[in-house]
């Protein structure tokens, strides 16, 4: 069995805008501001993207997900290996592929399989994936873009505006979810901008 071929990866720019003025004296420099990091966001947003495609790819070459003819360009589904299917169930609580597999060889099977009982610190909670990877580019402009680009880490209080209200407007988040990045980003408190 050949390899499916690597699928259509993000073209990652390059970055254009010119490095704005480290202190703000009007609305066009903070604008500038907003958009010079946005822009590097953007790019760091593509290469993440591309490496999730590129584990994602693996993983499903690794667990013969696919049975590709190259000569064709056609595909076919394998069914999935009992071992990954007990796997699927046992650490991501779920059931449903495991089930099917158990329900084509007798239905009364399927009914008597449920998800393990969790310890306490084991329970999963539901994931909001745009807020971590918001704190993950709030610690990244701070340690890494601004450092390197200005010489600064942080940006006074009355210079705005902050690596929060960049990232959070980078990925939409509403108040409730800004207000979560301010406490998990390391800042104890909430900047006002004063221009």
């Amino acid at each position: 069995m050949k390899k499916p071929p690597l699928p259509r990866l993000w073209i990652v720019p390059t970055p254009k805008l010119p490095k704005p003025p480290w202190q703000s004296q009007n609305m066009r420099d903070v604008e500038w501001m907003k958009a010079w990091v946005c822009e590097r966001l953007h790019v760091r947003e593509l290469e993440r993207t591309n490496r999730e495609i590129k584990e994602l790819y693996k993983e499903f070459c690794d667990h013969g997900g696919v049975d590709f003819d190259p000569e064709t360009g056609h595909s076919k589904l394998v069914r999935p290996k009992l071992e990954d299917l007990i796997d699927q169930a046992w650490y991501y609580d779920d059931m449903e592929p495991l089930r099917e597999y158990f329900r084509k060889i007798n239905p009364k099977l399927a009914d008597l399989i449920h998800p393990r009982k969790r310890a306490q610190g084991e329970r999963g909670f539901t994931r909001n994936a745009a807020l971590e990877y918001a704190v993950k580019d709030v610690h990244y402009v701070r340690r890494e873009l601004w450092p390197q680009e200005c010489g600064h880490k942080n940006r006074k209080r009355d210079n705005p505006p902050s690596a929060e209200e960049i990232v959070a407007e980078f990925y939409n988040l509403d108040h409730d979810d800004y207000e979560k990045l301010v406490s998990r980003s390391g800042k104890n408190f909430a900047r006002k901008s004063k221009i």
